[in-house]
């Protein structure tokens, strides 16, 4: 078939001729575009998932102009974050502030949509304010989205994104008016949100509805603070911002804390939805793109190694194209376009892999409690960036062979058997197997340098026995009649608990350990003047009693705080071995002291680790909770007799009995300090797969090369057999050659992995960038690896009967 188009009709027979042969080599073919397709889907698997955490904006009017909104407030001896507001603060604010816009939102993970005819379909739900959907722009894919007006109407009126309208709807244009149930409350869908699950990144919604609706589907809850984010004028910067919207706080929302306290309020960047994770998860995952651009060099070097191979066989078919006319610029045109056809397929398979692998890939970076939910898409972009790698890839693989040709003489390409050909074929083989073993050194020196991270922090004693012991945080807002009644409510719970089967001991704590969140204070000593600021400031725990014993933490002096001590009108604290040394010079000795005036101390505990592992062991002060400011959170640290499972199920009974509506979020004490390692866990499970893909293809790479040397060099190692080499000689002679490059790749690869290591330096662990007995280790066991892959094609050669090879030569 002619187009008409000369350029095009040539390129299409090229591509057809291209398919032929590779349908014709089905082994070939496999093992090309299979050894592609794992660099491709690896990359194209991060890449999704840095997409949906790092790079995706939200599909608003203007995301660069949208920003969080975060407070942070100091008084004396307390700081306190501020992300939010109450609805009235919210609408206090919207009234004050002329150079930006204010909206609101909470969500909430445990909706329930049902109405439908069939059973109720979980839903996470966001909360919005009225003037959300104006502020930011969304678009109405059917029906329209909640304005103002919407407000206290009945049924509650509720807007779904396009994947529940897809999945549960059918894509009904008509679902505007539909009547459903959400958590029992009847409902209304005015409309579908285009490309849009609410402003929180890592928890995205698919409902959304107004926030004077949340007392009507969530009870429990009845006067929620919403989390703000900020539209600021064109005109605006953000410094001059931060600068106002701090007086508006003051001025506008009535916290104690504000009256002789100084606030400070900052303004990060929300173009990608509003994220507690983001800052966390932004060095793991551009990690996770370099490693896996590593692998992709692999495949590469391994793909176009194979297309070599396949282009010296073919010495043949080259020569008659030149005989008959062919230049030199059509053979190469030829080899681009095998080589990117090999690509395509391969983007192909990868893109399908990276569809399956990217939601397993996010699922292993929890960080908190729960696992992160950012919204993966399988859209254009993925398709695009795997398009991107298909022509970057295919034509790195062509490089290759071109490489070859270019450098050879036509009147030697006539020769199938040109001697040129075939050493300026190992050299270049030579070079691509150095280049795997290099890539592949880099990437199990990460796997081992994060594994042994891992494996420290696993030792690191966290100052209190956390086995069998549970972490349930409750929330009691609007569960009492007044903030004053909350510890006699909280001692209740207490009682209740610790009056079940397989539990040992119960306290609690308004802070937990191993959380991100944190009190601190200022210590005032009399006498003592502090070197500086720094040294006056300490961590603080309001705790109930029996806490020490719960948590297992040892006391070196001293007593605990008890049940006399959290009702008595005296205030006493018990310290840590670090504040004891630091400000008495001794634990003995810090026992009876006062401080702050009136503090005095009865105890004195072991240090321990408070946020994460990594942790430095910090002054600490630890008050009964009845000297705190009233709080509705706490966190209940309940010591099981062994058994969590009954135990848990126990202590949930003992609240259900307490407040049936009382919310709660249950963590074991393991699994939070697990939790505090899930940066490091995700980049070294991630690098142990990589590396795991690149010894394959490198082990298959080298593998392929030492057989194709035994058949181009058979009659050679014939004549050597026939003049007297024993088979161990031939052995010898087979395996020097990939060692020795296996020794250059390894000493190539070290300076790179020490460039990745010193990127990554803040995720290791008592382990340094250039980590000599890991680089020992994995060079090692690269070396035996390579032994391995080419001992086999090498005893093979050692059986050539010279007699039957010679004869036949």
């Amino acid at each position: 078939m002619l187009w008409g188009f000369p350029v095009l009709d040539s390129l299409a027979q090229d591509v057809r001729f291209a398919l032929r042969l590779l349908w014709r080599s089905p082994a070939f073919a496999a093992v090309a575009v299979l050894s592609l397709a794992l660099g491709m889907g690896a990359a194209a698997a991060v890449f999704n998932v840095a997409d949906a955490v790092l790079f995706r904006t939200l599909a608003v009017k203007a995301p660069h102009e949208l920003h969080e909104f975060r407070a942070i407030l100091t008084l004396g001896a307390a700081t306190k974050g501020v992300n939010g507001v109450s609805p009235d603060g919210l609408l206090a604010m919207q009234r004050g502030a002329d150079f930006a816009e204010f909206i609101g939102l909470r969500t909430l993970d445990d909706g329930l949509l049902g109405g439908l005819g069939s059973e109720p379909q979980p839903v996470r739900i966001e909360l919005v304010s009225g003037n959300y959907f104006e502020v930011l722009g969304v678009a109405a894919t059917a029906g329209r989205m909640l304005t103002r007006f919407d407000a206290g109407t009945s049924p509650v009126p509720i807007v779904i994104s396009e994947r529940l309208w897809r999945s549960r709807f059918g894509a009904d244009r008509g679902i505007a008016g539909r009547s459903v149930l959400l958590n029992e409350t009847p409902a209304t869908v005015v409309g579908v949100a285009r490309a849009f699950r609410g402003l929180l990144a890592e928890r995205p919604a698919d409902v959304m509805l107004p926030a004077d609706a949340g007392a009507l589907i969530d009870s429990a809850t009845p006067t929620p603070h919403l989390r703000l984010v900020v539209r600021l004028r064109r005109e605006v910067s953000t410094a001059v911002a931060e600068q106002r919207m701090a007086s508006l706080f003051r001025e506008t929302v009535p916290l104690p804390i504000q009256r002789n306290g100084e606030v400070r309020v900052i303004l990060p960047d929300a173009s990608r939805g509003a994220s507690d994770a983001r800052e966390s998860l932004q060095r793991p995952v551009t990690i996770g793109l370099m490693l896996v651009g590593v692998l992709l060099l692999v495949a590469c070097a391994n793909t176009g190694g194979l297309l070599l191979a396949q282009v010296t066989s073919r010495a043949g078919e080259f020569g008659v194209r030149i005989a008959i006319g062919a230049g030199r610029t059509r053979l190469l045109r030829q080899l681009t376009v095998e080589a990117l056809v090999v690509a395509v397929l391969a983007a192909a398979a990868g893109l399908l892999a990276a569809r399956l692998a990217a939601p397993f890939l996010l699922r292993t970076i929890p960080l908190g409690s729960t696992p992160l939910d950012f919204e993966l898409r399988f859209d254009w972009r993925l398709a695009a960036f795997t398009g991107a790698l298909a022509a970057i890839g295919g034509l790195i693989c062509a490089c290759i062979p071109l490489f070859r040709l270019l450098r050879s003489d036509p009147s030697a390409i006539l020769s199938r058997n040109s001697r040129s050909i075939v050493r300026g074929r190992r050299r270049l083989t030579d070079v691509l197997i150095a280049t795997q073993v290099a890539c592949s050194l880099l990437l199990l020196v990460s796997a081992g340098a994060m594994t042994r991270t891992l494996i420290n922090l696993g030792r690191v004693d966290p100052g209190f026995d956390a086995t069998g012991v549970v972490a349930i945080t409750v929330d009691a807002t609007g569960r009492t009649p007044d903030l004053q009644s909350l510890p006699e409510y909280y001692r209740r719970l207490q009682e209740r608990i610790a009056s079940m089967p397989w539990i040992s001991r119960v306290s609690f704590a308004q802070v937990g350990l191993m959380t991100s969140a944190a009190t601190t204070g200022t210590v005032e000593i009399a006498g003592w003047s502090p070197p500086s600021d720094e040294d006056r400031w300490v961590r603080v725990f309001f705790v109930g009693p029996d806490f020490f014993e719960a948590l297992g933490m040892r006391l070196l002096a001293g007593r605990s705080i008890g049940r006399r001590e959290a009702a008595g009108r005296e205030r006493v604290a018990v310290v840590n071995r670090a504040f004891a040394d630091l400000y008495f010079g001794g634990v003995a000795v810090a026992v009876g002291r006062t401080v702050n005036r009136d503090v005095r101390i009865i105890g004195v505990a072991a240090d321990a680790r408070y946020g994460t592992l990594r942790d430095e062991p910090v002054r600490a002060m630890f008050l009964p909770y009845t000297q705190a400011p009233p709080r509705t959170a706490m966190t209940f640290v309940v010591r099981t007799t062994g058994r969590i499972a009954p135990a848990i199920e126990a202590a949930l009974v003992a609240i259900r009995m307490h407040d049936p509506a009382l919310k709660r979020n249950v963590a074991t004490l393991d699994d939070q300090i697990a939790a505090t390692s899930a940066r490091e866990r995700f980049v070294a499970v991630l690098a142990a797969v990589l590396s795991g893909l690149a010894l394959l293809l490198s082990c298959a790479g080298l593998y392929a090369a030492v057989a194709y040397g035994v058949t181009e060099r058979r009659n050679e190692l014939a004549v050597r057999l026939a003049l007297g080499a024993t088979g161990p000689d031939v052995v010898r002679l087979m395996l020097a050659g990939p060692l020795r490059v296996t020794a250059i790749g390894v000493v190539l690869g070290i300076p790179a992995a020490y460039a990745v290591m010193r990127a990554a330096a803040a995720l290791l662990y008592e382990v340094t960038p250039f980590d000599v007995p890991t680089i020992a280790v994995c060079g090692c066991a690269l070396a035996a690896l390579a032994c391995v892959a080419a001992i086999l094609p090498a005893r093979r050669a050692a059986a050539i009967d010279p007699h039957e090879c010679l004869k036949c030569s």
